[in-house]
């Protein structure tokens, strides 16, 4: 049911396309000059610098030495790290006596501090020794053979993208492992979704990892990697969004920039320099009202208002009025964010406990008593993500984070609702429920 060892979820139901966390909006839509402030301070602002919020944590420095701190304002690691890098997952980059390794959200070193560079920690993550580029799994050793590259562009799951002497090059590194390397020099950007963004003489294109060769079509002036399966691009000066499935427009190119989609939403800007966000269908879901705006994360987005930046909901809702100089993604309820000069942690009232929920998908088991006529079905995310707002699979979460009920809905109408235990993990009861796209509990029952 997860692509990743947890996932967040609000509790409630959903049936949105996008499998993002939905967002317990505080209050109704007010102007941006009479919001009000609308969260808790985890860390008063007292911290030279940040990075984003991952895993329940935000990387901090004070003095010369970056910690993670948790939610509750304590550390979770106390300050030791020369430095900190991208985070993937439950883990994060971190640089010690001048090389870099990787730590969990506890500080605890997970890969040894042995390379000179390192790209975002993941299921193989690329690392630099010297003058070579060399994969690790996800327990830290080395895999055979090593990456063709001397430049990173980055990596995504078991797809690594670089440069060798400016030539594009792909090292899947999966079931079906493979090495793709360019025909000539042009720029290649990271994986993202198993797809690799490629420049060619007549502009970007895209490719899938593991592809036996880097033509891409058609051509764009710019291609942004793809996030909830759709990518924003650029042609003739203006930028739409394409699909992992089609290299044609999911709807008409109006924008004059645009950026990634999550939670169901993606920042772009129209004419005259406003931003607002627009749906997978083209509507602005929230009109272009923002100096700036940045995509979504576990419900919140940050904006821009003139010089001060704040907080947007998924449905349009100011959840926190722009105050703060500068932000780094919100993520599991937490948010860096500078004031004075200085950087602190915030919470938002508008995913604050006990509503958010941290759910842990990848443990579920189908060995429970109706183990014997069930059988726990994959989800299919490109039947998933081109079907409407009602989802072929979707979930539903108690609040009190009991109990989790799974819809999985057959092309042919053989669904199948599941209700699973939390606290076992194991499957309590399956329900055959023809055509079924959405299920869940109601108070009482």
């Amino acid at each position: 049911f997860a692509m990743t060892a947890r996932s967040s979820f609000t509790a409630g139901g959903f049936g949105a396309r996008f499998l993002g966390a939905a967002l317990l909006a505080a209050g109704a839509a007010v102007p941006i000059a009479q919001a009000q402030e609308w969260f808790r301070w985890v860390a008063e602002p007292r911290f030279e610098d940040a990075g984003a919020a991952f895993g329940g944590v935000v990387p901090l420095r004070e003095g010369e030495l970056w910690g993670l701190m948790g939610a509750d304002g304590a550390w979770a690691a106390a300050p030791m790290f020369e430095a900190v890098g991208r985070s993937g997952g439950e883990r994060i980059a971190v640089r010690l006596a001048g090389k870099w390794g990787v730590a969990d959200t506890a500080g605890r070193l997970v890969v040894p501090p042995l390379y000179d560079e390192i790209g975002t920690p993941s299921e193989v993550t690329p690392v630099r020794l010297g003058g070579r580029w060399i994969a690790l799994d996800g327990a830290g050793a080395q895999l055979q053979g090593d990456i063709p590259i001397d430049t990173l562009a980055g990596n995504d799951g078991t797809c690594i993208a670089g440069l060798k002497d400016g030539v594009p090059v792909v090292d899947e590194r999966g079931a079906a492992p493979r090495v793709t390397v360019g025909e000539r020099p042009g720029g290649i950007r990271r994986p993202s979704e198993g797809r690799v963004a490629v420049e060619q003489p007549q502009g970007w294109g895209d490719v899938y990892c593991g592809a036996p060769d880097l033509h891409a079509h058609p051509a764009f002036e710019d291609l942004r990697p793809f996030s909830s399966d759709l990518a924003a691009a650029r042609r003739d000066g203006v930028w739409g969004y394409i699909s992992r499935y089609s290299p044609s427009w999911e709807f008409t190119p109006r924008f004059t920039a645009a950026r990634e989609f999550a939670d169901g939403l993606a920042p772009v800007q129209v004419e005259g320099g406003l931003w607002g966000y627009v749906n997978p269908f083209g509507d602005m879901a929230i009109a272009a009202r923002f100096t700036e705006a940045y995509s979504f994360s576990d419900g919140l987005a940050g904006i821009r208002d003139g010089a001060l930046r704040g907080f947007v909901a998924t449905d349009g809702t100011i959840a926190i009025a722009p105050q703060f100089e500068d932000f780094w993604r919100h993520a599991r309820g937490l948010a860096p964010v500078r004031l004075g000069g200085r950087w602190g942690v915030i919470a938002p009232d508008a995913t604050a406990a006990p509503g958010h929920l941290d759910l842990p998908l990848a443990a579920l088991r189908a060995d429970g008593p109706a183990a014997a006529e069930f059988s726990v079905l994959p989800s299919v995310p490109h039947l998933y993500f081109t079907q409407d707002y009602v989802s072929l699979h979707s979930l539903w979460a108690d609040p009190a984070g009991e109990l989790l009920v799974t819809t999985l809905n057959e092309p042919q109408g053989e669904s199948e609702v599941g209700i699973w235990d939390l606290s076992s993990g194991r499957l309590v009861r399956k329900v055959a429920a023809p055509e079924a796209s959405q299920a869940l509990l109601l108070p009482g029952n």
